[in-house]
């Protein structure tokens, strides 16, 4: 198993839309640990065990590292699996749904008109 960059562990919070915070949870690490694996600072003062946690805690959640002159690929990278790419557009038509409920179709204008009412309603 190759290390991972510190810009890989970036990205990959960043597709999965992960707070540092939920990365050093889900990797039973300190939140310090998160910071430093991400930094790009010279040398990252990170031991071994907690890198491979870092990578299996995303990897758990459907992140796929890219070596440097993987395929088609020049540098290192990070992707989803694709069974997880799936069930998160999934997960993002479910949410849409919800949100939207019987607002699926409605105008720009009825849909404004419903946020503003909604908003009122919150604040009273």
């Amino acid at each position: 198993m190759n290390d991972i960059t510190a810009a890989q562990i970036r990205a990959a919070r960043a597709l999965l839309g992960i707070s540092a915070n939920v990365l050093a949870h889900n990797a039973a690490v300190g939140i310090a640990t998160v910071r430093r694996a991400e930094s790009d600072m010279g040398t990252r003062s990170i031991t071994r065990a907690n890198l491979a946690a870092i990578r299996r805690a995303l990897e758990d959640q459907g992140v796929v590292f890219l070596d440097e002159g993987t395929a088609q690929h020049e540098g290192p990278g990070v992707r989803l699996r694709k069974d997880m790419l799936e069930q998160e557009r999934a997960r993002h038509a479910a949410a849409m749904d919800e949100l939207l409920g019987d607002l699926k179709g409605a105008t720009p204008a009825e849909i404004v008109e419903h946020i503003v009412k909604a908003s009122k309603r919150k604040k009273d």
